[in-house]
């Protein structure tokens, strides 16, 4: 086991919550209760990694993050082992090369677990406050938003991450490019090979353009472009090539900025969704995400001085929006399923998931609300592999949990204990990246992991 490496994991099938056998010690850490047993000839589906924190099982003074794994398996088990103790973990976390890449804001660092073994396989140092992770269109480089220090310009910056495991940079910073202050999101054009990048306090987004057969060729240059205050969550649609960005300050004109992502030259700002509570307007935007098909974008916004908000639609043909569905909470985060069916968490205090019919964007309609049982705030809601489930993070006085419900009929199948108390990361590896390469899998290589 290399450096970063802090435990390792027996592999079980399905959701799982993971037996930890720390480094140097040999001890087991005790088990999450399962809620079903799995069966020992049950393949491996789906693995689920969800990033939380809680206090050290060696020191309770300590507070150390917590990864609990939970398996899919393929007569619909669940089991969960952990859990993975490593560095204090942020919100936001992918899949990539059958690795799960999580941030770790307080150590300026980014987790890499080998999905196939469980085990962290390096912790590689980039910015400061790194906060989100993304994974390029050619599935070679992983970029993280460090989010900077304040009144140090210079802070501000992307951390490019080597994510071939075949490569000799294997799990390096290849680079690090500057942008603005407090660099919040990161989307891609997958038409132009640009990397865009929103600046919450700078009000800009910064345009990286990328040449992944010649790295050096996207290290050092990008070109700004002013959008409005705060400028937050992003979204691409590869049927407009356009980027929907969300603006945060409630004074500017427009809720939602667009960029002409996929223009031949420097991208220009195009007219934007206005901010109003009108038919064709959207109050504050609180979370986006463009349709599978790329046609439209789902949109979760707020009342200002109301707990009330509701989900908005923007038809990417013509960039308006065409419909609202008003609701008696705020909604948070969104995921969307098959058939466009939407599962939407609420606010700080909502312990239920609304269910959203989209198929005919123009009239949206509420089919059910969801009571998981526990309430929750900013829940990064996750979906399956297969499609078939959602998974909701819950946060809990004493101990996390993670709800999984069934997309076809809406119930909640199993509510899976953490031993992370704050679960927020998560992120899902099917099983055909969970193969371990031939010979020491998942072992230290012969190069630096930062």
């Amino acid at each position: 086991m290399n450096s970063g490496a802090v435990g390792i994991i027996t592999r079980c099938g399905c959701m799982l919550v993971i037996t930890l056998q720390l480094a140097g010690c040999g001890d087991i850490a005790e088990h999450v209760p399962n809620p079903f047993e799995l069966s020992s000839d049950e393949a491996v589906q789906e693995k689920v990694f969800v990033a939380g924190s809680g206090p050290s099982s060696s020191d309770l003074d300590q507070i150390v993050g917590k990864i609990t794994v939970i398996s899919h398996g393929g007569r619909d088990d669940l089991e969960a082992n952990g859990p993975i103790e490593t560095a204090l973990l942020g919100d936001t976390a992918i899949a990539a090369g059958g690795h799960a890449y999580i941030s770790n804001p307080e150590t300026g660092s980014v987790t890499a677990i080998f999905a196939a073994t469980d085990t962290v396989e390096g912790v590689v140092r980039v910015g400061i406050r790194p906060g989100k992770v993304a994974l390029d269109p050619s599935h070679q480089f992983v970029f993280v938003a460090n989010q900077g220090a304040v009144g140090d310009a210079r802070a501000d910056s992307v951390s490019v991450i080597d994510a071939v495991p075949t490569t000799t940079t294997f799990l390096q910073e290849i680079g690090r490019i500057q942008v603005e202050d407090s660099a919040s999101d990161i989307t891609f054009s997958t038409r132009r090979d640009r990397a865009f990048v929103s600046n919450r306090l700078s009000g800009t987004i910064s345009v990286i353009d990328m040449d992944p057969a010649n790295v050096s060729s996207f290290l050092s240059t990008t070109v700004s472009i002013p959008v409005g205050p705060s400028p937050g969550v992003m979204a691409y649609s590869h049927d407009s090539g356009h980027v929907y960005v969300i603006l945060r300050f409630p004074t500017a004109s427009d809720s939602i900025a667009i960029i002409d992502a996929d223009s031949l030259g420097t991208p220009d700002l195009l007219s934007g969704i206005p901010r109003g509570n009108a038919a064709d307007q959207l109050p504050q935007a609180t979370f986006l995400q463009a349709s599978r098909n790329g046609n439209f974008i789902w949109v979760s916004f707020s009342v200002q001085a109301s707990s009330s908000g509701g989900i908005g639609v923007i038809d990417t043909a013509t960039d308006t929006l065409v419909s609202r569905l008003d609701l008696s909470f705020t909604p948070n985060r969104l995921v969307e399923a098959d058939d466009a069916k939407l599962f939407v968490s609420g606010g700080e205090g909502t312990d239920t998931i609304l269910v959203v019919d989209a198929s005919l964007p123009t009239a949206l309609r509420e089919v059910t609300r969801i009571g998981v049982g526990v309430a929750g705030r900013d829940r990064n809601l996750a979906i399956s592999v297969d499609r078939t489930r959602i998974y909701v993070p819950n946060v809990g006085e004493v101990s996390g949990s993670v709800s999984v419900i069934d997309v076809e009929t809406h119930l909640v199948l199993a509510t899976i204990p953490t031993d992370g108390e704050n679960p927020r990361a998560i992120v899902s590896i099917e099983a055909g990246d969970l193969e371990a390469p031939d010979g020491d899998a998942g072992s230290d290589q012969d190069h630096d992991h930062g």
